[in-house]
């Protein structure tokens, strides 16, 4: 009886262990194909899956690993790739990329909860510093934006070339930044930024950026005599003019600004 009862117990146990012998394979297979899937898109594009020490107000976060603070993508120091990726902490000259998030003075992050800052060696600039991520662009995509700093300079390229960018609206603490990248949908590439100042919210759409058309620039030139003629009025300064009178920023409206600077240039 007891001998039965052993036989019984191997049987049942090795069936157990094919059968998470099984499971196992197969929830490998799963995982490789949702990899296999997941490679072909860009991840991490507003940079919330940080898996970053939380750090107290004040304190230094130090270094963390890239593979860590900012998934998905390559930390570049100089063009080459670094594992290196600061948190909560900005040098006093050296080439930086860092996750900054929680604890750290939120008119910094530009969106949700973290946000990336890079900023090449200083003052001459001679390490770059810059992020990068290898994927596939959405076949209907036909603009790329994202939100920056407004002090910050970037560079964006996608497989090595330049992406013309413009200026598409504003935030409390951010501008929008836009490209047409419709020549590149459906195309595998690295995507890279480069250059200095805070990141964040990086999208592909499928809208257009528009380009100036008659209709567009005749209506700036004729904000832009609108303002000429309020400058020629001392008792009515203009809203470009304001701000140096009250040793403030002023806040224009964006197409008459706009308009001024087209014809300026």
């Amino acid at each position: 009886m007891l001998e039965r009862f052993s036989n019984r117990s191997t049987k049942a146990s090795t069936q157990n262990v094919k059968f998470n012998s099984h499971l196992r394979l197969a929830w490998l297979a799963v995982c490789i194909a949702h990899a296999s899937c997941q490679a072909q898109g860009f991840v991490n594009l507003n940079f919330e899956f940080a898996n970053v020490p939380f750090v107290p107000n004040g304190q230094d976060g130090g270094f963390v690993s890239s593979l860590d603070g900012l998934p998905g993508w390559t930390v570049y120091y100089g063009g080459s790739p670094d594992t290196r990726l600061f948190h909560n902490s900005i040098t006093l000259g050296a080439a930086e990329v860092g996750i900054f998030g929680p604890a750290w003075d939120p008119s910094d992050i530009l969106q949700g909860n973290y946000s990336v800052f890079m900023t090449p060696s200083l003052p001459t600039g001679a390490v770059s510093a810059g992020i990068g991520e290898t994927g596939t662009i959405p076949s209907t995509a036909r603009s790329l934006t994202f939100f920056s700093s407004a002090t910050a300079i970037f560079q964006v390229t996608f497989g090595g070339q330049v992406i013309p960018l413009a200026k598409l609206g504003s935030g409390p603490n951010y501008i929008i930044q836009g490209a047409d990248i419709s020549q590149f949908a459906g195309q595998s590439g690295e995507l890279r930024f480069t250059g200095g100042g805070f990141l964040d919210n990086i999208q592909f759409s499928s809208i257009t950026i528009p380009e100036p058309s008659a209709v567009s620039l005749a209506t700036l030139a004729g904000l832009a005599l609108l303002n000429e003629l309020l400058m020629t009025n001392r008792r009515c300064l203009s809203p470009l003019d304001l701000g140096g009178r009250l040793g403030r920023a002023v806040h224009a409206p964006p197409l008459l600004s706009a308009a001024v600077a087209y014809l300026r240039s």
